[in-house]
């Protein structure tokens, strides 16, 4: 949080541009200790002020900074689609899963 401190426009942008998915994703872990730091440096970018945004933490109300255009993510096809609120970890193991039963299923054929 220190490196965004001054709210330098070209550090802000660059992490906007290469960061934001990440960012968004670690603003939601709920972990708060962890989760925080994303969540002021999203705040910075989004043109918050650090007392604003403190307020926003502090009512547990991460979405209306996290909801940002400013974190939507252009999609290959046409329009914009908004970062993913599931960690890609976690849609893996779902992905997992559904194979392991498919191969089941197949098994009991």
């Amino acid at each position: 949080m220190a490196l965004t401190r001054e709210r330098d426009p070209a550090l802000l942008g660059a992490l906007q541009r290469q960061a934001a998915t990440a960012l968004v994703e670690m603003a939601r872990w709920k972990s708060e200790g962890h989760a925080q730091p994303a969540f002021f440096i999203l705040a910075r970018i989004a043109g918050h002020s650090d007392d604003a945004a403190f307020g926003l933490w502090q009512r547990c109300d991460r979405e209306v900074v996290i909801g940002d255009r400013r974190f939507q993510v252009l999609s290959t096809g046409s329009g914009w689609l908004t970062a993913p609120r599931i960690p890609a970890w976690t849609r893996l193991i779902g992905d997992r899963r559904a194979l392991l039963r498919l191969s089941h299923n197949s098994q009991e054929d």
